[in-house]
Formats: structure tokens, sequence, C-alpha cells
């Protein structure tokens, strides 16, 4: 596809891919924008971002801001400087850091350090304690605040109209749904159901790769 990441480029783009099953749904352009934010969804999980963020310990304290869109802390490198100048035997050797997990608080998405930090680790280690996270992708207006990857573009829209397909078929559980030009009964492959069982299994074979 010749467009660029901005939200309006890939809406058109997704509008020619579903060519005339396009004009199946009402406000046709708002549908594809919200076909988009679900294909994002489901790019998030196979081919999430990957973020560093930082959070001040403070002692005995468990639970912390997390950033909106974090889904799970994979990695804590609270420790590693001091790990890497000294050896496990050492009497300075820092112990591992906390597991780190993400909980949903009153206020939002948190993280939970377990066990909660100590006041002698805070003064050995410092209070900054870096993680690296995976977060949820975002379609943006600008091409530069959509922050699925340009070389994931074609498996992002391949998401998108599975997203479409599937609301036209369960639209057409009871009745058929014309795809294209011409009237009458028409083959299986050419359902809704049917389409989208074949762009499933593109889906299953591009994301496995």
């Amino acid at each position: 596809m010749p467009g660029t990441m901005s939200q309006s480029d890939l809406v058109s783009d997704l509008q020619l891919v579903m060519n005339d099953s396009a004009k199946s749904f009402k406000n046709a352009r708002q549908s594809m924008e919200r076909h988009l934010l679900t294909a994002a969804a489901r790019l998030s999980e196979i081919r999430p971002q990957r973020l560093d963020g930082e959070l001040n310990a403070v002692a005995d304290q468990a639970l912390y801001v997390a950033p909106a869109n974090i889904l799970a802390v994979s990695y804590v490198g609270w420790g590693d400087a001091l790990r890497r100048r000294h050896k496990p035997w050492d009497r300075s050797y820092p112990e591992a850091p906390p597991v780190a997990q993400v909980v949903d608080g009153a206020s939002g998405r948190q993280i939970r350090l377990t066990p909660a930090p100590t006041a002698g680790q805070i003064a050995a280690l410092g209070a900054g304690i870096s993680y690296c996270y995976t977060a949820s992708h975002t379609i943006g207006a600008l091409a530069v605040d959509t922050t699925v990857r340009t070389t994931d573009r074609e498996l992002l829209l391949l998401a998108a109209v599975i997203a479409a397909l599937r609301e036209l078929a369960l639209r057409g559980v009871d009745k058929p749904v014309q795809l294209g030009p011409g009237t009458g009964s028409q083959a299986r492959n050419g359902t809704p159901a049917g389409l989208l069982e074949a762009w499933q299994k593109e889906w299953d074979w591009r994301a496995a790769r």
C-alpha cells in the first residue's frame, strides 16, 4: 500500500482493500476507523511496543502508577550496574530485583513490586527503578503518532479486514450479505463468513512469521 501510517491514509487503504463491501457499513469511514482500532489491539497481542520506563521507589510501598498503555512488565533492571561490577559471592552483590506485575487499581493501571522495596535497598541502589514493558499500539492522526511499525502495515490492514468481515458475518447470521455487484445466492467463499475464514488463515500465517 502506498499510503503513510496516518489514520487517514490507513482508512483510505482499508476501504480500497474492502472494495464494495465497505459500502455495507453505514458511515463507512467511521466504521473503518473503528476496525483499525480493533486491529491495533489485536496486533498488540503478538507484536506490542517495547518501551523503557522508570519509577521512583518508596520504602515499603508496593504499588506505583503505570503508563496508561502498559500491557506487562518484561524486565526490571534495578541493581544491574552493581551486578556488573561485583561477583555473586561478594557481600556487596545486590539481591534479585522485585517481581513487577501490572494490576488494575482504583485510579488506573498500576505496577505492583513484590516484595516492596526496602529502605536499605533504596540506600544501596538508589530510588530510580528502571524497567522494560510492552504496550498497546495507537493509531494517530499523524503518521508519526502511529506506533505500529511501517513493516507491520500490511498486517495491521489484514487485521482490520478480519474485524470488518467478522462484523458482516455476524450481521448476516440470518440473512445473506451482498459483497459485490449481482444478485442471487453466493458460494460460501463469497460470503463474509467464507472470506473471514480465508483471511484468518492469511493472518495466522503472517503472524507466525
